[in-house]
């Protein structure tokens, strides 16, 4: 009897972690479209979901012909090429001066301009591959 009880609060751990896992997929893949919404932390929480909670999946998500090279080199190395920092820049700016325009109260503008400011200084201080490196990795 306490077997089973186990096997079922551990199917039941499995079930969270692939919930939690497909619900930062789908923010991850609504952020792909929102220039406000970022995508990588999205897809990292989702990995390390489906990391507990389905092998397949996970598999898929950190596979590099899935998401591209950027992704793993991330989670191998923790860099950020510098063509996707300016990108992940760039669209962060974009999304906030959506913001402004569309007439967000200023409250909420500064809550998002201090989160921007924070995670795009993060995105700039992790290290870029350099030249000669990016040029040997795989595509």
């Amino acid at each position: 009897m306490e077997e089973q009880n186990s096997k079922r609060d551990n199917d039941s751990k499995y079930r969270l972690w692939r919930l939690a896992g497909g619900g930062a997929l789908i923010a991850g893949i609504v952020g792909l479209t929102l220039p406000i919404l970022p995508t990588t932390p999205f897809l990292l929480m989702a990995a390390y979901g489906f990391s507990r909670g389905s092998r397949r999946i996970h598999q898929w998500i950190v596979d590099p012909e899935s998401l591209g090279s950027g992704f793993a080199e991330w989670r191998r190395r923790g860099m950020v090429p510098a063509s996707g920092k300016i990108l992940v820049l760039l669209a962060m700016l974009l999304g906030f001066l959506l913001a402004w325009v569309s007439g967000i109260e200023t409250t909420s503008l500064i809550i998002e301009g201090v989160g921007l400011v924070l995670v795009g200084g993060y995105i700039l201080t992790r290290p870029s591959p350099s030249p000669p490196e990016a040029a040997r990795e795989p595509e």
